[in-house]
């Protein structure tokens, strides 16, 4: 579960919860299961010790999961990361792909 939890961004505490953001669906679909939360909600109270829940949060879904409406920004800056030619050319030289694209400040200028 930590290797989800690093996919995800923003990871603060609010209130009595602790949230995690994440860009995409894919990147915590266990993490959103009932099992799963519920471990993590117990570890959360055992590590701050106090009274806190779990949650998950992705971009462009609201609290039940449905659709909002989503930053257009974001999906042409990663249609753009996906086409750049030093993103082809490594993906091609490793026999790989382009599993995920992550965008947002942290991520922003780091391969200028």
């Amino acid at each position: 579960m930590a290797e989800m939890i690093k996919l995800g961004s923003n990871p603060r505490e609010a209130g009595n919860e602790v949230i995690v953001q994440f860009e995409n669906h894919n990147d915590c679909h266990f993490l959103l299961k009932d099992e799963y939360r519920k471990s993590l909600t117990t570890y959360a109270q055992d590590f701050f010790q106090k009274e806190l829940q779990f949650r998950v949060m992705v971009r462009g879904e609201s609290e039940s999961g449905r659709e909002i409406e989503k930053d257009d920004n974001s999906g042409a800056e990663r249609r753009a990361l996906a086409a750049d030619p030093l993103v082809t050319m490594t993906a091609g030289v490793f026999n790989g792909r382009v599993a995920a694209i992550r965008t947002g400040p942290r991520f922003r200028g780091k391969l200028k």
